[in-house]
């Protein structure tokens, strides 16, 4: 069976890429490494405050991440009744005119 040409080059091409995603993958888990630790050095700080508050006499309020709920708007609607019937007789006479004229 005979090689095609520019196969080689294909190859090598792939290689390249994967070996780009493979530095950017490992960077993407450095980061987010990073980021735990920053987490952990801010909740320990959080808690240190608390603390220092509490000893001072302070009341504080606890942590809690509040879950929203999304709510969505019904639209209202731009036209009343009486103009979206008008339009609805118009686009069906247009409809009908355009089947007739086939």
């Amino acid at each position: 069976m005979a090689k095609r040409r520019g196969a080689g080059r294909l190859d090598s091409a792939a290689a390249a890429i994967g070996g780009s995603l493979g530095r950017v993958a490992a960077k993407v888990e450095a980061l987010k490494k990073q980021r735990e630790e920053i987490a952990a050095e801010l909740r320990e700080l959080i808690s240190t405050a608390q603390r220092m508050l509490n000893d001072l006499g302070a009341e504080t309020a606890t942590f809690q991440r509040r879950v929203k709920k999304v709510v969505r708007r019904r639209r209202r609607r731009k036209f009343t009744a009486a103009q979206r019937a008008a339009i609805s007789r118009r686009m069906k006479a247009l409809w009908a005119k355009r089947r007739s004229g086939r």
